[in-house]
């Protein structure tokens, strides 16, 4: 199957693919603006979100470890949508934060507090991965493509920081993190 599109088609795949990535965000929305009980959205959106980043990482060990197959395959073309959902997981995360907080001083002020600026860093990490995350930037930036979008792995780093210590819990981060670092040490190996 071929993954670029044309002006007559938009594959099924694709279609597919951004409605299994979506439905997680649909389920939210809908019950967040169907009751007011409270329900910390903030936390279960980053948790889709890193559970969603840490998957588009895995792609690379991944592909490496497994035998060749449609698995394998499904894993390479899609990998960049993976990302991408990440970032909007990322910027819903943000949104819901914003509707808690509503006052841009107290937002503002965040930018001082070390567990809550490498969440901003790995935010504006991901917004440089996001726009550069179309057939024609890889084609225009070449090789620097590769290397601007390793910084998904700081993205991750900050991102675990923040959760970490946002939350003052490191067991939790760990739990998620560590089966990525695990899977990349036994790609590497091999």
């Amino acid at each position: 199957m071929n993954d670029k599109l044309n002006s007559n088609q938009f594959p099924a795949w694709i279609a597919g693919n951004w409605f299994l990535l979506s439905l997680p965000a649909i389920v939210m929305l809908g019950y967040d603006a169907s009751t007011s009980e409270r329900v910390d959205f903030i936390r279960i959106s980053g948790l889709i979100c890193t559970w969603i980043l840490l998957l588009s990482l895995a792609v690379t060990p991944l592909l490496r470890v497994l035998p060749a197959g449609n698995f394998r395959k499904y894993l390479r073309k899609n990998r960049r949508y993976l990302g991408v959902a990440a970032f909007f997981y990322t910027l819903l995360h943000l949104a819901y934060y914003f509707k808690e907080v509503r006052d841009i001083g107290k937002i503002l002020k965040t930018f001082v507090r070390f567990e809550m600026l490498t969440g901003w860093i790995s935010l504006f990490i991901m917004v440089a991965l996001a726009v550069t995350s179309f057939d024609s930037s890889v084609q225009k930036m070449g090789p620097a493509w590769k290397k601007l979008h390793l910084w998904a792995y700081p993205a991750a780093a900050l991102a675990f920081v923040h959760w970490a210590m946002a939350g003052n819990k490191i067991i939790e981060p760990l739990i998620y993190f560590v089966p990525l670092l695990a899977l990349r040490f036994v790609a590497r190996r091999r």
